[in-house]
Protein backbone atom coordinates (compact mmCIF):
# COMPACT_ATOMS: atom_id res chain seq x y z
CA UNK A 1 0.00 0.00 0.00
CA UNK A 2 1.23 3.14 -1.15
CA UNK A 3 0.27 6.98 0.63
CA UNK A 4 0.10 9.98 -1.37
CA UNK A 5 0.38 12.65 0.63
CA UNK A 6 -2.29 15.93 -0.53
CA UNK A 7 -2.74 19.01 0.52
CA UNK A 8 -6.20 17.93 2.00
CA UNK A 9 -4.79 14.70 3.65
CA UNK A 10 -3.80 11.31 2.63
CA UNK A 11 -5.03 9.35 -0.53
CA UNK A 12 -4.66 5.66 -0.17
CA UNK A 13 -2.76 3.50 -3.44
CA UNK A 14 -3.77 0.31 -3.94
CA UNK A 15 -2.05 -2.00 -6.90
CA UNK A 16 -1.96 1.33 -8.17
CA UNK A 17 -5.59 2.54 -7.99
CA UNK A 18 -6.19 5.53 -5.55
CA UNK A 19 -8.62 4.21 -3.45
CA UNK A 20 -10.00 6.65 -0.83
CA UNK A 21 -9.69 9.62 1.34
CA UNK A 22 -7.94 9.13 5.16
CA UNK A 23 -6.37 11.81 7.13
CA UNK A 24 -3.22 10.87 8.81
CA UNK A 25 -3.95 12.50 12.10
CA UNK A 26 -6.92 10.26 13.05
CA UNK A 27 -6.06 6.80 11.85
CA UNK A 28 -4.79 4.44 14.59
CA UNK A 29 -0.64 4.02 15.46
CA UNK A 30 -1.67 1.45 18.16
CA UNK A 31 -4.79 0.22 20.28
CA UNK A 32 -4.53 -0.23 24.00
CA UNK A 33 -8.30 -2.33 23.72
CA UNK A 34 -11.00 -2.21 21.61
CA UNK A 35 -11.98 0.72 23.86
CA UNK A 36 -8.53 3.39 23.46
CA UNK A 37 -6.30 4.16 20.59
CA UNK A 38 -3.82 5.96 20.30
CA UNK A 39 -3.41 8.03 16.57
CA UNK A 40 -0.23 8.60 14.69
CA UNK A 41 -0.50 12.78 15.99
CA UNK A 42 -0.08 11.28 19.07
CA UNK A 43 -3.43 11.97 20.81
CA UNK A 44 -4.80 9.17 23.04
CA UNK A 45 -8.51 8.67 22.26
CA UNK A 46 -11.09 6.65 24.27
CA UNK A 47 -14.37 5.36 22.74
CA UNK A 48 -17.63 6.92 24.69
CA UNK A 49 -20.82 5.73 24.49
CA UNK A 50 -22.07 9.22 24.32
CA UNK A 51 -20.37 12.88 23.08
CA UNK A 52 -21.63 16.10 24.26
CA UNK A 53 -22.51 18.03 21.10
CA UNK A 54 -23.30 21.80 21.19
CA UNK A 55 -26.89 22.22 19.93
CA UNK A 56 -27.75 18.35 20.43
CA UNK A 57 -26.60 17.46 23.70
CA UNK A 58 -25.67 14.05 23.69
CA UNK A 59 -25.66 12.51 21.17
CA UNK A 60 -25.01 8.72 21.13
CA UNK A 61 -21.97 6.83 18.91
CA UNK A 62 -22.48 4.13 16.72
CA UNK A 63 -20.96 0.94 18.45
CA UNK A 64 -18.65 -0.21 15.37
CA UNK A 65 -16.80 -3.35 16.44
CA UNK A 66 -13.46 -2.13 14.64
CA UNK A 67 -13.20 1.27 15.15
CA UNK A 68 -14.99 3.92 17.51
CA UNK A 69 -15.97 7.21 16.79
CA UNK A 70 -14.07 9.75 19.14
CA UNK A 71 -14.09 13.72 19.59
CA UNK A 72 -10.61 15.67 18.52
CA UNK A 73 -9.76 17.64 21.56
CA UNK A 74 -6.99 18.78 20.16
CA UNK A 75 -8.73 22.03 18.62
CA UNK A 76 -5.75 21.91 15.99
CA UNK A 77 -6.54 24.18 13.27
CA UNK A 78 -8.38 22.16 10.09
CA UNK A 79 -9.49 19.24 11.71
CA UNK A 80 -12.87 18.40 11.90
CA UNK A 81 -14.13 17.87 16.16
CA UNK A 82 -15.60 14.08 15.29
CA UNK A 83 -13.37 11.62 13.81
CA UNK A 84 -13.57 7.33 13.30
CA UNK A 85 -10.80 5.95 14.32
CA UNK A 86 -10.13 4.54 10.41
CA UNK A 87 -9.09 7.96 9.33
CA UNK A 88 -12.48 9.06 8.34
CA UNK A 89 -14.46 12.38 9.71
CA UNK A 90 -17.32 11.66 11.59
CA UNK A 91 -20.77 12.83 11.53
CA UNK A 92 -24.11 13.24 13.29
CA UNK A 93 -27.00 11.33 11.02
CA UNK A 94 -30.45 10.86 11.70
CA UNK A 95 -31.24 7.82 13.72
CA UNK A 96 -34.41 7.71 11.09
CA UNK A 97 -31.71 7.58 8.04
CA UNK A 98 -29.63 5.09 10.03
CA UNK A 99 -32.05 2.72 10.94
CA UNK A 100 -32.50 1.60 7.34
CA UNK A 101 -28.48 1.22 7.15
CA UNK A 102 -28.48 -0.65 10.12
CA UNK A 103 -29.48 -1.06 13.47
CA UNK A 104 -28.50 0.80 16.62
CA UNK A 105 -29.20 -0.71 19.78
CA UNK A 106 -30.63 1.69 22.31
CA UNK A 107 -31.67 4.38 20.10
CA UNK A 108 -35.44 4.70 18.70
CA UNK A 109 -35.11 8.84 17.99
CA UNK A 110 -32.72 11.67 17.67
CA UNK A 111 -29.37 11.60 16.09
CA UNK A 112 -26.40 9.33 16.36
CA UNK A 113 -22.64 9.86 15.74
CA UNK A 114 -21.24 7.76 12.82
CA UNK A 115 -18.28 7.59 10.82
CA UNK A 116 -18.98 9.33 7.60
CA UNK A 117 -17.57 6.59 4.87
CA UNK A 118 -18.95 3.95 6.80
CA UNK A 119 -21.92 4.98 6.42
CA UNK A 120 -21.63 6.49 2.88
CA UNK A 121 -20.61 3.23 1.32
CA UNK A 122 -23.15 1.35 3.27
CA UNK A 123 -25.70 3.27 1.67
CA UNK A 124 -24.13 3.26 -1.93
CA UNK A 125 -22.17 -0.27 -1.83
CA UNK A 126 -24.56 -2.21 0.42
CA UNK A 127 -21.36 -3.14 2.71
CA UNK A 128 -19.99 -0.96 5.13
CA UNK A 129 -16.23 -0.24 4.58
CA UNK A 130 -14.46 2.24 6.65
CA UNK A 131 -11.49 4.16 5.40
CA UNK A 132 -8.88 2.08 6.06
CA UNK A 133 -10.47 -0.72 3.92
CA UNK A 134 -11.82 -2.41 6.54
CA UNK A 135 -15.56 -3.55 6.75
CA UNK A 136 -18.40 -4.88 9.27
Amino acid sequence: MDIIKTNTGYLQKYGGEVAKQATSFATIRSWGDKGKAITHDGLTVERQEYIYVEGYGLVKTIPYELHFVFEDKSRKRGRWSFMCTCGSIAGIVSYNEMKSLMTVQGTEQGFVLACVHHTATKQNLGVGKHADGSSE
